[in-house]
C-alpha cells in the first residue's frame, strides 16, 4: 500500500476505517484497565496467588505500558505509524491469549508485562493515526469519537468485567482476541500507511535510554507504597531513573535527529497540557477505583450490580465526549482545557458529602459532574497534543502527551493508595486498639475493599461494630483521595485557563480544514 505524508493535502476515503480501528483498539487497551481489578479476587483463588502476586500483575502491565510511549510514538514517525500499530495489535492480542492460558501467577505476570508493552505502542500510535486522516474541524469530531470511546470504556470496565467474569476470569483476556484479530484485519486492508520522518535514522541510544529512564521511574513509583519510599530498592531505581533520563536529554541535545524535540520542553502549552494530563489521570483512576471499592465492599454491592450503578457515568462520558470533539474545532483549547479540569475536580469534592447511612445514589451527581469533565477533556487534548508539533512528528507529540497520562495514572494510584491506607490505618487503630499486626493485617483488606471477609474473621460479638468502624474508616480514606483529587484537578485546570496559548500550537486544532496554521490564519483572515 502507498504511504501517504502525514498532513498531505486531501482525506483518505479510508479515514472512517482508520478512526474505527484506533477506537476499538482504545476501547480494548481502557477496558482492560477497569476489567482486570474486577477480575482480581476470582484469578487469585484460581491461582492460588498472593496478595503480592496479585499486586505483580497490575504493576507489570504499568511498567511495559509507560516504558515505551514515547519511543514507540517516535519510532511510529520513523518505521511508519500503520506498520508500528499493526505490530502492536500482533503483540497486544497474542499477550491477552497468553494471559487467559496463564495456570500460575508468574505466567501472568510475564504475560500481562508483555502485553503492557503492545498497549504502549497503540496508545501512542493511535492519535497519530487520526491525526494523519482528519484535518480542520473534521479532526476535532474524530478526536470526540475517540474520546468518547476511551471514557465509555473506563467506565463500563465493572459491568462488563463482572460479567464476564461471571463466565471465567480468562474471558476477561480472550475477550481481546476477535478485537484484535478484526482491528488487525482492518489496519492491513484498510488503513494508509502515514510516516513523516522515514528518511531519518532511528535514535537507538534514545530509545533505550528514555525507555529504561521511564521503566525505573514507574517501577519505582508502584513498588514504594509497598517496600517504603526510602527503602533501598525505591532509592537505587530513583537514583537508576535519573541518571538515565538525563543521559537521555544529553544525547537528545548532540545528535542532528533526535527522538524528542527537546524545544518542547520551553513551550508553556506543551507544558501546561501535560500538567493537565498528568493530573487528571492521577485522580480519575484512584477516585473511580475506590468509588468501585466502596459499592462493593461498603454497599455489599455484586460487581454486575456496580457497574450497573456506573452506566450513568458511561453514559455522561460517551456524550460529553461527542460534544468535547465539536467543541475542541471551535472552542479555545484552554477554554475547554481548564472548564474540563475544573468540572473534574468540582464531582469530585462533591463526593466529600458522602456518609455511611448514604446508598449509591449519593454518588450519583458527583460522578454525572466529574464525567462532563472527564468526557470533555479527552478530545481536546488529545487534538492539542499532535497539534502542538509537526504533521510529520505526530506521532512523538501523541507519544510525549501519553507518557504523561500513564506516569499520572500510576503516581495517582501509588500516592493516592498510600494515602488512603494510611488514613485507613490511623482510623482503625483509633476505633479498634488493635496490634501492630493486626492492624496491618486489618487495613490491607479494609482498603481492598475486602470488608465482609475482615469482618467473618472477628467473634461474633465484635462483628457490628468492627463491620461500622471498617466502613467509616474506609469512606474517610475515600474522601482523601476525593479531595486531594479534587483540588489538584481544579488548581490545575485554572492555570490552564492561562497559560496553554493558541500561537504555540503549530496546527491550530480550532482551524477549518486548509488552515490550520495559527499564522495562516493570522495571514488569510481579512482585517476590517
Amino acid at each position: 500500500m502507498e504511504i501517504r505524508k502525514a498532513g498531505a493535502a486531501g482525506v483518505s476515503v479510508h479515514r472512517w476505517w482508520t478512526l474505527a480501528t484506533v477506537c476499538a483498539a482504545t476501547f480494548m487497551l481502557m477496558l482492560d484497565l477497569t476489567v482486570v481489578n474486577v477480575a482480581m479476587p476470582a484469578i487469585q483463588v484460581d491461582l492460588d496467588a498472593t496478595f503480592g502476586d496479585m499486586q505483580w500483575v497490575i504493576d507489570a502491565y504499568a511498567l511495559g505500558l509507560a516504558a515505551f510511549l514515547l519511543s514507540a510514538g517516535s519510532l511510529a514517525d520513523r518505521v511508519g505509524r500503520r506498520k508500528l500499530f499493526a505490530l502492536g495489535l500482533v503483540v497486544f492480542t497474542l499477550a491477552s491469549v497468553a494471559c487467559g492460558l496463564a495456570t500460575d501467577p508468574s505466567l501472568l505476570i510475564i504475560a500481562r508485562g508483555v502485553q503492557g508493552v503492545g498497549a504502549s505502542i497503540l496508545y501512542a500510535v493511535g492519535p497519530a493515526l487520526i491525526a494523519a486522516e482528519f484535518h480542520g474541524r473534521e479532526r476535532g469530531s474524530a478526536f470526540g469519537i475517540f474520546g468518547a470511546t476511551a471514557g465509555v470504556a473506563v467506565a463500563a470496565g465493572p459491568l462488563i468485567g463482572g460479567a464476564l467474569t461471571e463466565l471465567d476470569w480468562r474471558w476477561v483476556f480472550y475477550i481481546n482476541l476477535p478485537v484484535g484479530l478484526l482491528a488487525l484485519l482492518i489496519v492491513l486492508t484498510q488503513v494508509p500507511e502515514s510516516a513523516g520522518r522515514g528518511d531519518r535514522p532511528t535514535d537507538y541510544a534514545g530509545l533505550g535510554l528514555l525507555s529504561g529512564g521511564l521503566f525505573t521511574l514507574v517501577f519505582a513509583i508502584i513498588r514504594a507504597p509497598i517496600v517504603g519510599w526510602i527503602s533501598p530498592t525505591t532509592a537505587i531505581a530513583l537514583v537508576a531513573s535519573l541518571a538515565l533520563l538525563i543521559g537521555f536529554v544529553v544525547v537528545q541535545s548532540r545528535i542532528s535527529h533526535p527522538m524528542l524535540d527537546l524545544a518542547l520542553l520551553r513551550n508553556r502549552t506543551f507544558d501546561a497540557l501535560s500538567a493537565a494530563t498528568f493530573t487528571i489521570n492521577f485522580a480519575v483512576l484512584p477516585v473511580i477505583l475506590f468509588g468501585v471499592l466502596w459499592m462493593q465492599g461498603v454497599l455489599g454491592l455484586s460487581a454486575i450490580e456496580t457497574g450497573i450503578r456506573f452506566l450513568p457515568l458511561t453514559v455522561m462520558l460517551l456524550l460529553a465526549g461527542a460534544v468535547g470533539g465539536v467543541l475542541s474545532a471551535r472552542v479555545p483549547t484552554n477554554l475547554l482545557i481548564g472548564a474540563a479540569l475544573v468540572l473534574t475536580g468540582a464531582g469530585f469534592l462533591l463526593l466529600l458529602g458522602i456518609d455511611t447511612n448514604d446508598s449509591w445514589t449519593a454518588a450519583l451527581v458527583p460522578f454525572l459532574v466529574a464525567g462532563l469533565g472527564m468526557g470533555l477533556f479527552n478530545p481536546p487534548r488529545a487534538n492539542a497534543s499532535v497539534a502542538l508539533v509537526s504533521a510529520d512528528d505526530s506521532g512523538m507529540g501523541s507519544g510525549a502527551n501519553e507518557t504523561f497520562q500513564q506516569v499520572g495514572a500510576a503516581l495517582g494510584i501509588a500516592v493516592l493508595g498510600a494515602v488512603a491506607h494510611a488514613s485507613i490505618n490511623t482510623a482503625l487503630s483509633e476505633q479498634l486498639g488493635l496490634s501492630d499486626a493486626a492492624l496491618e493485617t486489618a487495613s490491607d483488606a479494609v482498603a481492598a475493599g475486602a470488608i465482609e471477609p475482615f469482618v467473618a474473621t472477628v467473634p461474633p460479638d465484635r462483628a457490628d461494630a468492627v463491620g461500622a468502624a471498617a466502613a467509616d474508616a474506609f469512606l474517610g480514606a475515600f474522601a482523601e483521595v476525593a479531595m486531594i483529587g479534587g483540588i489538584a484537578c481544579v488548581v490545575v485546570g485554572a492555570a490552564a485557563f492561562v497559560l496553554i496559548r493558541r500561537r504555540d500550537f503549530v496546527l491550530d486544532p480550532t482551524a477549518p480544514a486548509g488552515l490550520e496554521s495559527p499564522s495562516q490564519a493570522a495571514e488569510e483572515t481579512p482585517v476590517h
